[in-house]
């Protein structure tokens, strides 16, 4: 989970994200506390905020809302092979080739289908106008819908906007994209303020999926589970 603070200008997109191999925000941001105490994060330069995690790091309603009963779209990528649900464009299956090892809980995803349980590219924001003092929460595992696939090319593997999963007054547009950046596997969130007015993040996160579910399984199945 990341916390933040940062001020998207009118008609300005940030790719916002989280990175292993380095800081969330570039340096020429500059810190400064509004009166309740929080820090904002404000931007000289407008470049996009990506948000991106690279893997393997690993890593609501009652009736199924992911869509598993609709298929899979499969990858092939540097000794990686991997899965997104077709409809929810998340991560269903992440294995060494050749592998029967899973990085993701496939084998529970059935009982965590319904909305309310996090996947691997779901996304959680608050954001406000500049100068509110009410926030508006994003989460993409509450209400899910069927997402439409953009058109892709380069290294992009999948790309979806988000739109049908936030709320219907969400102050940002975001597109989800599955990347192939030099045989590593990339999760990317591309976040545009389409406003006519200044937005500030307050909070964002991206949950990560891993498998820690002991039932039906051996302690050393769930000992390789940790080592791995």
């Amino acid at each position: 989970m990341f916390l933040c603070h940062e001020i998207l200008r009118s008609g300005r997109s940030r790719s916002a994200g989280h990175v292993c191999r380095s800081s969330l925000l570039s340096r020429t941001n500059t810190l400064n506390c509004f009166d309740d105490g929080s820090i904002p994060l404000r931007s000289a330069t407008m470049r996009p905020l990506q948000l991106a995690a690279s893997l393997p790091f690993l890593v609501g309603i009652s009736r199924a809302q992911l869509g598993l009963s609709d298929g899979f779209i499969s990858f092939d990528i540097s000794g990686f092979s991997l899965q997104l649900v077709k409809d929810s464009q998340t991560l269903y299956s992440l294995s060494p080739s050749g592998s029967s090892f899973n990085f993701i809980p496939t084998d529970q995803m059935s009982a965590r289908e319904a909305n309310g349980h996090y996947h691997l590219g779901d996304i959680t924001f608050r954001a406000r106008r500049a100068g509110s003092s009410s926030w508006v929460s994003g989460d993409t595992s509450t209400a899910r819908r069927k997402l439409t696939s953009m058109s892709v090319s380069g290294n992009t593997l999948a790309a979806a906007n988000l739109a049908p999963t936030l709320p219907s007054n969400s102050l940002l547009s975001i597109t989800r994209r599955w990347v192939n950046n030099n045989g590593q596997l990339q999760l990317l969130f591309d976040v545009t303020n389409n406003q006519s007015s200044a937005v500030e993040i307050g909070s964002l996160g991206i949950p990560l999926e891993f498998n820690n579910v002991s039932k039906d399984s051996l302690l050393y199945q769930d000992l390789q589970l940790t080592k791995y």
